[in-house]
Parts: C-alpha cells; structure tokens; sequence
C-alpha cells in the first residue's frame, strides 16, 4: 500500500460511523483507508485515519515493508474476504515462509498481536479497515468477530465511500460481483493457486491434505473455473506473487 501522497482523512462524521460500526468487536487502535489498485499490484492509498496509539509513525514506516505485506496482496485478490491474523503464531497470513517474517518484525515493532482487515472494491475504489489488538497476545480476533466486521464494517465503509464520491480511472467490472459457485474452501484454494502458491504449501497453510486440494482444484475445473477466467471475470488484476527464497524447499514442490 503506497502512502507517498496519502492524507489523514477529514471526512469526519464517515468516520465515526466507521469507527461505531466497529465497536462491538474488542480492540485497542485502528486504521481507517481508501484509495486505488496500482499499476505494480500495490494499493495506492489517497486517504486515511489512524488511531492515536499508532500514529503517524505507524503509517510512514509502512513503505519499508510493503513488499512483504502478503495480506494487503489477499485483499487485493479477494477484497470480500475478511483476513485475520495472529502475529508470530500463525505467522503473517498463515503464512511460514521466511518472508512473512518481515511484515512480523514491522508489526512488533507497535506492540501488534493480532489485527484483523476488512474491506471491499466497488465503483468508487478500495476502502479497508484493520482492527489491531497490541499487547493482548493471548486474544486474537475470532472467526465470529471477522464476520461481524464483514457486515457492520464493510456496509459503513461503503458509505464512507459514498460521501467522498472520488472517481477512479478504472473501476472494477460488473462480472466481479456475481455470485460465485464456490464455497469458502473452494474459494481459499483458488486465491491461493492464483497467487502462485504451490501445492504443498496451500495444504499446509489451510490445514489440508494435498489430496484435498486436489479435489477443490478438481471442482474448479468441472465449472470450468480457469485461473484466468477467475482474474477476468472476477478478481481483476492480481499483485505478483511474492518471491520464496531459492533454497525454500516449497519453491520446489
């Protein structure tokens, strides 16, 4: 997420709608964005509204990091699903590569425990909010708390978007919001396969059988559901896949 030319928002009263649709779910600081997809796969970021126990600092240190943030990367695959992550348990997205790691050190640098990131892409651009729990490591958000934040939230964040009215140069197609025929599982796989991760690693990362995976790629298939048409019709541009090092075993598999 680019923040060269970000502006904390001024869009006060969105905000609190914001921030009052997310008070039913504990949590101790937040960040409140919106903006555009680049052209690189990043996420150029045009207005934002940081709690006071981040700060200022929390967002300028971000650019050092972006490379590595592998969950703003699902959000951009995906922007309907809501993320939540347990920082250094789980590792960043699940994820057990060397490079999660990063995004892990730039978190406990602000005390961050766990976080929890929802959002949504329509005609008006990206508009997100993550919910951070810092110092607390022994309350990550739960799978409850994730789906009242992808109701509550995202309906607030629509509005937001709405009283601001700024254009974007290439809005997203209508076919990204038909109804797709997968479940979530299904839908967990082919996120995962489009971003590049490879086999072994998808099972591990959603506690799989390698031969599970195979039957929701089989799925795929049968609804002649291609990678490429899923990023035509349905997802748009996806951010390159992160690089795992040369010698990661799972760059292999």
């Amino acid at each position: 997420m680019s923040v060269e030319d970000a502006q904390p928002s001024q869009s006060g009263r969105s905000i609190e709608d914001v921030l009052q649709a997310a008070r039913e779910i504990p949590h101790t600081d937040y960040i409140v964005g919106r903006g555009t997809r680049k052209p690189d796969g990043g996420i150029h970021i045009v207005e934002y509204h940081v709690s006071r126990g981040l700060g200022e600092r929390f967002v300028k240190a971000y650019p050092e990091y972006e490379a590595f943030d592998s969950a703003a990367q699902q959000f951009l695959c995906a922007p309907f699903l809501s993320i939540t992550i347990e920082v250094g348990v789980t590792c960043y997205v699940d994820d057990t590569s060397k490079q999660s790691a990063k995004m892990n050190d730039y978190l406990r640098l602000f005390d961050v425990d766990s976080l929890l990131l929802v959002g949504l892409e329509s005609s008006m651009g990206l508009c997100w909010m993550t919910l951070y729990r810092r110092l607390q490591p022994k309350e990550p958000f739960t799978a409850e708390q994730a789906e009242l934040a992808s109701y509550r939230v995202r309906a607030a964040l629509f509005e937001w978007q709405l009283r601001t009215k700024s254009p974007i140069e290439r809005p997203p197609p209508p076919e990204r919001y038909k109804l797709l025929p997968l479940g979530r599982r299904c839908l967990d796989v082919a996120v995962r396969r489009m971003r590049g991760i490879p086999r072994k690693r998808i099972a591990t990362e959603l506690g799989m059988t390698e031969d599970g995976v195979d039957a929701q790629t089989r799925r795929l298939k049968e609804l002649k559901l291609s990678n490429q048409k899923l990023m035509e019709q349905f997802f748009g541009e996806l951010p390159p896949p992160r690089p795992l090092p040369p010698n990661d075993p799972e760059a292999q598999s």
